[in-house]
């Protein structure tokens, strides 16, 4: 599962992917979907998010980010409508749909 941090509060969309959050080492390590520091633009999808519904796991909806479309696992309070960035950058955790 890759995290990406969102860079702006408007669209288009960007985000930063910090790759994959190791719990071993408390460290983001590389991402096989998108390398670490890739500038990822939602070209498809809702944002911002609502609530849980809008994760894969409930809605089976994706998102596209740079031509490569994912599904939604988790995100924080941040990338959801009237407090995008608010207090700090909001964060989504993406994965390829054959993963998981």
């Amino acid at each position: 599962m890759t995290t990406l941090e969102l860079q702006n509060a408007f669209p288009p969309y960007k985000f930063i992917s910090l790759g994959v959050y190791s719990e071993r080492t408390r460290k983001y390590v590389e991402s096989d979907i998108f390398p670490k520091g890739t500038e990822c633009i939602l070209t498809d999808g809702k944002f911002p998010l609502t609530d849980y519904t809008d994760m894969f796991e409930h809605s089976q909806k994706t998102h596209t980010l740079n031509d490569t479309v994912v599904k939604i696992t988790a995100f924080s309070n941040n990338c959801q409508t009237g407090q995008i960035n608010k207090y700090a950058k909001g964060k989504i955790t993406v994965e390829g749909l054959g993963d998981g």
